[in-house]
């Protein structure tokens, strides 16, 4: 298996042939793992990872399990995948189980993003790549998205997407607003440009004129 020790590719081969086909690509500079459409996990530096987000991760992190961190530009982006430790190598069926929990939910995700990307999109301003940006970053309906905030929700893209346009935060604040930008009241507009030159002050925020 691409990227794994022998005595690893071993193990894994059989532990993730039982689960079906399973196909690799190039990702994060090693290799992700596929099921059919769904990614459920990454190679990288001799480790398997398996993806995992909010409860599943923390089953994951309760076992000891370390997240997998990708230097993106210089800047460390913590993923939501884990760890295989010596101890699951060593277990083949909890390997399995936990594999095959990671593959549900990959699919569960794919399923609930072709929903929720539709109703991002009928949001102002929300264009189809804005709202799959979102959705990577954990944004995955209009309800999180008036949560978090236009400031909080831009911080967490331009950190996955450091060239992302500064112009979105205006498309984020307006479709909270249920408005376009160019017609956001001046006074928010005024407060986020206030907040947009601190933060463009800061170290990793370079100022992006161009759209995304």
């Amino acid at each position: 298996m691409k990227g794994l020790s022998s005595t690893k590719a071993e193990v894994a081969a059989a532990v993730l042939e039982s689960l079906g086909a399973i196909k690799f690509r190039s990702q994060f500079g090693g290799f992700g793992l596929w099921h059919g459409k769904n990614m459920f996990g990454v190679i990288a530096d001799g480790e398997l990872y398996l993806r995992a987000n909010g409860e599943l991760g923390q089953r994951f992190t309760r076992r000891g399990m370390s997240p997998f961190i990708y230097t993106k530009r210089g800047i460390p982006v913590r993923m939501g995948y884990y760890r295989v430790e010596e101890a699951i190598w060593n277990d083949c069926m909890l390997f399995r189980k936990l594999a095959r929990a990671s593959i549900r939910q990959s699919v569960q995700e794919k399923s609930l993003q072709a929903r929720e990307s539709v109703r991002l999109h009928m949001l102002p301003n929300i264009s189809v790549s804005i709202a799959r940006a979102l959705y990577r970053i954990g944004i995955t309906s209009a309800e999180q998205l008036a949560q978090l905030g236009a400031e909080e929700a831009f911080l967490r893209l331009k950190n996955d997407r450091a060239e992302i346009s500064d112009q979105v935060l205006y498309d984020l604040a307006g479709a909270i607003n249920g408005c376009h930008r160019a017609v956001l009241p001046e006074s928010i507009r005024k407060a986020l440009g206030r907040w947009l030159l601190e933060q463009l002050q800061k170290k990793g925020m370079p100022k992006k004129n161009s759209k995304t």
